[in-house]
């Protein structure tokens, strides 16, 4: 059996920066790591350029920076450029409302392919929390938020447009969480403008909405994986009174399982649309508006920005 299972290259038009990542076959025994760094040599001498170039069509990275391995789960460097991050990991440039942010991108953390179709993302999601732009929420709740690209955006837009909001970024996943810190810091956002808590959403909302009354006007913005929402975290927005309006994300609005991925039970977006709507101790949410954006031509993929204000 071949000894390698995948080589996947990540690289960004606007920094010019790339990796490779050579995933290894299951099972594959690694020795002293010597084989890796011979077959990285082998890849940045022999193919590297070409690879870069076939990543980047229309304009070619400048330069590819790391070659990376993953066996058994665990990534390592086997080869990287001086001077680049020692993570591996590559910078990305999206732009929003005017405003220019700079992502940090691990290795393996998500991040749209396409980023001018993201930037068209990030624009429908600024209004849909600002609404349009006529008054920015004082606390958005970023529930599930990665590297924190939504809530920053939106944070960013707000201080162009000589508002202010403090956000609170969600996010289970203790190396997307760290990935948010650093990318708020990298763009201007202390803690206290940006904090980001390594939690679980249903445990968090009430903690971070507790104090806020009713007309506080807290805002927030729900982007879950393609597998859904599980319903306690929704359950846990329905219930929180001072959340005036969600803002939901779904890369899989019809709920349907594809490749290998499965929806988790109660999580899809129309599961989770029935449990915001519903009848409780306090007012229910009712749905807004709904703006497809088409990050995926020709593709059954797409994205679906929906928005529920709470009655009353």
């Amino acid at each position: 059996a071949l000894p390698w299972r995948a080589l996947i290259l990540r690289g960004s038009e606007r920094t010019g920066e790339a990796i490779a990542l050579l995933v290894a076959a299951e099972g594959a025994a690694g020795g002293d790591g010597s084989g890796d760094a011979l077959l990285a040599a082998r890849l940045v001498a022999a193919a590297g350029e070409r690879l870069v170039e076939g990543l980047c069509a229309k304009r070619a990275c400048r330069r590819l920076q790391a070659v990376l391995v993953e066996r058994g789960g665990t990534t390592s460097v086997a080869w990287r450029q001086q001077g680049a991050p020692a993570d591996g990991s590559i910078r990305e440039l999206v732009r929003v409302a005017g405003v220019e942010l700079t992502m940090r991108v691990s290795p393996r953390a998500f991040f749209q392919v396409c980023t001018p179709a993201a930037d068209v993302l990030l624009a429908v999601v600024v209004d849909a929390a600002s609404g349009d732009g006529s008054r920015y929420p004082s606390l958005l709740l970023d529930v599930c938020c990665g590297g924190g690209l939504l809530g920053l955006a939106v944070a960013a837009a707000a201080r162009a447009a000589g508002a202010r909001t403090r956000v609170v970024g969600i996010e289970p996943v203790t190396a997307a969480a760290t990935d948010a810190a650093v990318n708020a810091e990298a763009n201007g956002f202390d803690p206290a403008e940006f904090e980001v808590r390594a939690a679980r959403a249903e445990d968090a909302i009430g903690e971070v909405v507790g104090g806020a009354a009713e007309g506080d006007g807290v805002v927030a913005i729900v982007d879950p994986p393609r597998t859904g929402c599980h319903p306690s975290v929704v359950r846990a927005l329905r219930n929180a009174a001072a959340v005036q309006r969600v803002v939901y994300v779904s890369c899989n609005p019809h709920g349907h399982a594809l490749r290998r991925d499965y929806v988790i039970k109660g999580g899809s977006l129309a599961a989770n649309a029935r449990v915001l709507c519903a009848r409780g101790r306090t007012p229910p949410f009712r749905m807004r508006a709904a703006t497809p954006v088409d990050l995926f031509p020709h593709t059954p993929h797409g994205e679906l920005v929906v928005v529920f204000e709470r009655e009353g």
